[in-house]
């Protein structure tokens, strides 16, 4: 019945009603499969079937539900709706870097060069942000404008209005980071400010601030990147690849516990890279690591994921290796032999079970070496 009522136009209502629970649970599954081969075939039924009679049968539930683009069948009065709905969000967004945030009800921008966040306020709250720029843009979202230019300027702002905002900051940038009000930062965006060469505090202690690394890209020209994500415990997704102009990562991951995957490759630049990572959730090996690091204090600490380095490999001029990889507890592998650079040794494998000490002597630059192997 189900088969003739949407292939027959003729056929009424009532003939195709449904008459048992079994039959109609028959029907239903041969109405799928007639769907199916329609809409592979690309044949359109552009009758619709009588629908007089108050109770409806399977042949006019076909023509209710059925919707297709084919010339002379009308569409889903729903999916015109989401459309509608989709055109305005779009058109709402006049810039055409930014997208519409549905979670947050606003326009968001995500690409170009900027430094893009969204923040969290009720009125009367202050953002205060450090900015050295020949000329730098400071749009707050709310309708205000500041701009910028010279060495360490300060910019404060108050929101006069609760509600959600999409801070950014443009032009030539060389260095920015947010003083104050790290904490109504709801979301990261995007960090790509091309000049910039030091992202030192950007972001730190904004513990609030969610949202993906993985799609970032960092400043190609960067070079000081301490505390850039210091503490911001909710940021997901692996680490994007570092720029070859970073010297100082120091602190630059510390506590983010929801960095996940691959240890990034560092570059041949990088000297100093203490607690860098502390506390990520890497669950890889551990990339060679650059000949031109020097200290790597806590560099992996609790890092328990981790589970394979090439100590072959260690950096021939590394000087401090204090909690390098403690609790490390995965980690495995052979340690052969320490850098002769080596200074402070202080529980550079301590926790790390799954380790071979492999060491025949300790360097003779070796100073502190206290519970290196415990």
């Amino acid at each position: 019945a189900a088969l003739d009522a949407y292939t027959n136009p003729g056929l009424t209502s009532q003939s195709a009603a449904i008459t048992s629970s079994e039959e109609s649970q028959n029907n239903f599954m041969q109405l799928a499969m007639v769907k199916s081969v329609v809409s592979k075939s690309g044949v359109s039924d552009s009758k619709k079937v009588n629908s007089s009679s108050n109770k409806k049968g399977i042949g006019s539930a076909v023509a209710e539900s059925s919707s297709s683009t084919t010339s002379g069948i009308s569409e889903n009065p729903l999916r015109k709706k989401e459309s509608a709905g989709e055109k305005l969000e779009m058109s709402a967004c006049k810039d055409a870097d930014s997208v519409y945030d549905k979670s947050l009800g606003i326009c968001v921008r995500t690409e170009g060069e900027v430094l893009s966040f969204v923040v969290n306020v009720v009125a009367g709250n202050v953002m205060e942000i450090e900015i050295s720029s020949t000329a730098a843009t400071v749009n707050w979202g709310d309708g205000s404008i500041d701009t910028v230019s010279g060495n360490k300027k300060h910019v404060v702002h108050k929101y006069t209005k609760a509600g959600y905002y999409n801070v950014q900051v443009t032009d030539l940038v060389t260095k920015v980071r947010i003083v104050s009000g790290q904490e109504l930062i709801v979301k990261l965006v995007n960090i790509y400010l091309p000049k910039v060469k030091d992202y030192s505090g950007l972001f730190k202690d904004a513990e609030n601030m969610a949202g993906s690394l993985h799609n970032l890209r960092f400043p190609p020209k960067l070079v000081n990147g301490e505390s850039m994500f210091d503490n911001c415990k909710k940021l997901r997704g692996t680490v994007p690849e570092l720029p070859k102009t970073l010297v100082n990562g120091k602190r630059m991951f510390y506590g983010c516990e929801g960095i996940f995957g691959n240890v990034p490759v560092l570059p041949d630049t990088m000297v100093n890279g203490e607690y860098m990572f502390y506390g990520c959730l890497f669950s890889e090996n551990i990339p060679p690591l650059p000949s031109s690091l020097t200290n790597g204090e806590g560099m992996f600490m609790n890092c328990r994921g981790l589970y394979k380095f090439d100590f072959e490999k260690f950096p021939d001029r590394l000087v401090n290796g204090r909690n390098m990889f403690a609790q490390c507890s995965w980690l495995s592998g052979k340690i052969p032999e320490l850098p002769k650079s080596l200074v402070d040794g202080n529980h550079m494998f301590a926790g790390c079970g799954n380790l071979k000490n492999g060491v025949s002597a300790l360097p003779n630059s070796l100073v502190d070496g206290e519970a290196m192997f415990s």
